[in-house]
């Protein structure tokens, strides 16, 4: 069964653009939570950037998908991949690649 957080995606996408979606967005990831959805960066500058920046903007996509509205955390988590810096033309590069 595909999650809010992954149909929640393509709205994302649409609505902050395809390269900042690919530098804060896409390298979030979804965890287990009791209530409500945790969401964990790679580290404390991006957690505080997709805080600042985009989480207005995930609230409002993931309320507008259940129709009510949903609470939304965020959370460090060392074990996601960080994303690095990439050349104009491509996407971001995660740790490892070339």
């Amino acid at each position: 069964m595909e999650t809010i957080w992954r149909r929640a995606q393509p709205i994302l996408r649409e609505r902050i653009g395809e390269r900042n979606y690919r530098t804060w967005i896409e390298p979030l990831r979804e965890a287990q939570a009791t209530d409500g959805l945790l969401l964990e960066a790679a580290d404390q500058f991006s957690l505080e950037w997709v805080a600042r920046n985009y989480l207005r903007v995930i609230v409002d996509a993931l309320s507008q998908l259940e129709g009510d509205a949903v609470d939304v955390r965020l959370a460090v988590n060392s074990e996601v991949p960080p994303v690095v810096a990439a050349p104009v033309g491509r996407g971001p590069l995660r740790a490892g690649e070339v």
